[in-house]
């Protein structure tokens, strides 16, 4: 399945006590991955359509850590907010997300600071570039 021009659903469940068909647990570890800054552990996991200790310790780890679910199942439902949250952040080579529009690589920084006051002593800034998944702050 080349999910670079795929919509990054499944159409079954992955994981702990799923369907696991092959191009499901495929799509599901290379969204791992592109995901895996996100979570505690930053390690990557093999992408070979098998659903071993391995995929599920990865997806429990995200369940944990970035959708906050209090007991993760390693499971992924089609329809989930597992799924939902590997989806809310992919972006790079292979796996671009289709809501999110890139900037032309030759076109200019687009940089916007937005600049707001906190303390008397102190200013910061927050500069967003659109190309990147999260915000920088400056302070002066």
């Amino acid at each position: 399945m080349d999910v670079a021009n795929a919509s990054f659903g499944i159409a079954a469940s992955v994981g702990l006590k799923g369907v696991n068909r092959p191009p499901d647990v495929i799509t599901v570890q290379k969204l791992l991955n592109r995901n895996r800054h996100r979570a505690e552990k930053r390690l990557e996991i093999g992408v070979d359509g098998v659903v071993g200790p391995v995929t599920i310790g990865a997806i429990k780890l995200f369940q944990q850590t970035v959708v906050h679910m209090i007991q993760p199942d390693g499971h992924i439902d089609p329809n989930g907010p597992t799924l939902a949250a590997l989806n809310a952040f992919v972006d790079g080579p292979g796996l671009h997300h289709p809501e999110r529009p890139r900037a032309p690589a030759n076109s200019p920084s687009l940089i916007q600071p937005i600049c707001f006051p906190l303390r008397k002593t102190a200013r910061f800034e927050l500069h967003v570039q659109p190309q990147c998944r999260s915000p920088s702050l400056f302070c002066r």
